[in-house]
């Protein structure tokens, strides 16, 4: 199966990406105006971007503005990112809002978004706001090594070796897991901020 990469997708469809470019080159206050112009003409990476700049701004500039990330996260996944239910959804997590993490990583298994999906299915390992369920866990993580994530395909490996109910399983796991391990050290080399290595 061909991988086509969901970011690429956004990033052309974007209404000025040569601007969304050049904002990435400028410091915080100057991008965050560029950004805002950017977002009112409907770009959700700007959008996206909005939200990192305020989940992360800087202590000298007043620090990080919660409600601000969210609203900004929010607006791009309400007009339709895929890419944006990742960053909300961790967003989330790291406030330790587990209900919302979850709903917000089902919107990016059902726009089939891999990292958001890879996600899911650590939650389903680890009983994050979600009881454990390794099986549930085994099905995302399928769904995400199919749209081509690394991560996924190593977890994937790795869970049927573990459990794997036969040796032939068991050894396919390990085979896989070696496989994936060679592909991410390549894919890494090639393009350490690749999609496919996003979890």
């Amino acid at each position: 199966m061909k991988y086509i990469s969901m970011e690429k997708q956004e990033w052309e469809r974007e209404p000025d990406a040569a601007a969304l470019e050049h904002a990435g080159t400028l410091g915080d206050s100057e991008a965050k105006s560029e950004y805002e112009a950017l977002a009112e003409k409907g770009s959700v990476l700007s959008m996206i971007n909005l939200g990192h700049l305020s989940e992360y701004r800087k202590i000298q500039d007043g620090g990080p503005d919660f409600t601000g990330a969210e609203i900004w996260y929010r607006r791009a996944v309400d007009a339709g990112s895929a890419v944006a239910t990742f960053h909300l959804g961790c967003f989330y997590f790291r406030r330790k809002n587990y209900t919302n993490t979850w709903r917000e990583l089902m919107v990016g298994l059902e726009r089939g978004y891999a990292p958001s999906i890879v996600r899911l299915a650590y939650l389903y390992i680890d009983g994050i706001g979600v009881k454990r369920d390794h099986a549930q866990a085994r099905i995302f993580m399928r769904r995400a090594s199919e749209l081509g994530n690394l991560w996924a395909k190593r977890g994937l490996a790795r869970m049927e070796f573990n459990v794997g109910e036969n040796l032939y399983v068991k050894i396919k796991g390990a085979a896989t897991y070696i496989c994936a391990r060679v592909q991410f050290f390549f894919e890494e080399r090639r393009d350490p901020n690749s999609e496919r290595l996003r979890k």
